[in-house]
């Protein structure tokens, strides 16, 4: 009886490791999302996220990676984005907007940054959102991808 228990354990344990590997892979690469492949071997990947942190505070996320969203694929001349804004929407109207910098990376293969702020609108219909344009350079070859990812609160 007690290795029938033994092994039900593990595999409770086992099936809640794998549940929370599984919110978290999705918590990493949710949101809007744009891809070109070939390019400079490999895929180049464009990606926005945006985070409830709390009920008063969100978290936007900009991904520009060669191979994934994280890179791992080949460094390029140059990989990041020429804007990026993030704004909240509340009961149809934009409620708050910002413009944050652009950022270019030179011979690497991902570029990532982030934007925390607090919660500005109370109506009853809230969104996040978050755009930008991408840019990838790799000899002569440019391109842009601008995916926006816009995300009901709560």
């Amino acid at each position: 009886m007690k290795d029938s228990y033994k092994r039900a354990f593990t595999f409770l344990l086992i099936g809640v490791t794998v549940l929370l590997l599984g919110a978290t892979y999705r918590a990493v690469v949710a949101g809007c999302c744009q891809t070109y492949s070939p390019f400079a071997g490999s895929t180049a990947y464009a990606a926005k996220n945006n985070i409830t942190i709390t009920i008063y505070v969100w978290r936007a996320e900009i991904m520009s990676g060669m191979g994934s969203y994280q890179g791992g694929g080949p460094a390029i001349d140059e990989i990041g984005w020429t804007f990026w804004h993030v704004y909240e929407e509340c009961d149809g109207a934009v409620w708050e907007y910002k413009e944050l910098s652009a950022q270019s990376r030179r011979d690497t293969n991902w570029a990532y940054d982030l934007h925390q702020q607090g919660f500005s609108c109370s109506g009853s219909s809230q969104y996040t959102g978050n755009r930008g344009n991408h840019v990838f350079k790799e000899g002569g070859q440019v391109i842009n991808m601008a995916p926006e990812y816009r995300k009901q609160f709560p």
